[in-house]
């Protein structure tokens, strides 16, 4: 055989094998992306052996029309965004408590809670800013931190006509703030926002569990995937109405004109 056809013969075996491997390489980066693609982490949040199902207090207690809009043909009341228990655990000194508020005349609500001996613990008047939807709603840095192993009961009433009175909407709930372990720390050190949602989930830790979700859908609205984890974590814990309703894309705390 010819130098000249050996060299054309060793250029056509090369030319074959680069496509052959280039081929393979798609194939092998398209079948992992589908595969990354089609895995969606879940959020599933494991209630604490403590907090067995009681009666609960949802939504409004005390009428809930009073200057309050009803929308879109559906009327979801005011509602804190709690597991059927209606409290729930935290790891945060100050928390942050989400809320389905809708359109309403008023301008400010009354937020209170106190320890179980029922003692006055904290009272506050925040603005609402013509705030309506899921809304955020955080313990002041000014108050004083929750105690690690207390439980409260807060209360939050809108406050009609700007005057706090004994028929305003209102909602109430309780909450626990709870040591971090160490084994749970570490994992969150690593964790992305929505791995941190899922970890808090399993730990039973609630108001850290929808908290850090809320604000994973909000970054990522176009998120399809967010927005179905979202839904399915609010219906499991008996709010399938307000999983219905969008994040409004401001959630944020608001602030105390205390």
């Amino acid at each position: 055989m010819r130098v000249d056809q050996f060299n054309y013969l060793f250029k056509i075996k090369s030319l074959f094998t680069f496509f052959a491997l280039t081929i393979f390489a798609t194939s092998y980066w398209c079948n992992q992306t589908q595969a990354q693609t089609s895995t969606r982490l879940k959020v599933i949040f494991t209630p604490p052996a403590e907090n067995k199902p009681q009666t609960t207090i949802k939504g409004a207690t005390r009428n809930n029309g009073q200057c309050l809009e009803q929308t879109e043909n559906v009327a979801v009341p005011f509602t804190p965004l709690l597991p059927i228990t209606n409290q729930g655990l935290t790891i945060a000194a100050h928390p942050t408590l989400l809320f389905y508020l809708p359109k309403t005349s008023a301008q400010k609500v009354f937020f209170s809670w106190h320890d179980e001996d029922s003692e006055s613990y904290y009272q506050t008047v925040i603005s609402l800013n013509g705030k309506s939807g899921i809304i955020s709603l955080t313990f002041p840095k000014k108050s004083p931190p929750l105690e690690i192993g207390k439980t409260y009961k807060w209360s939050l009433a809108i406050m009609c006509n700007n005057r706090l009175q004994s028929d305003n909407p209102m909602v109430q709930g309780k909450i626990k703030r709870v040591k971090l372990e160490s084994i749970l720390g570490q994992s969150l050190k690593d964790a992305n926002s929505l791995e941190s949602a899922v970890l808090y989930g399993k730990a039973g830790i609630w108001h850290e569990t929808i908290t850090t979700l809320a604000q994973s859908v909000v970054a990522q609205p176009e998120d399809k995937n967010l927005a179905q984890t979202w839904k399915e974590l609010l219906t499991s814990v008996g709010l399938e109405e307000v999983a219905q309703v969008p994040l409004v894309k401001s959630t944020s705390s608001t602030e105390s004109e205390n």
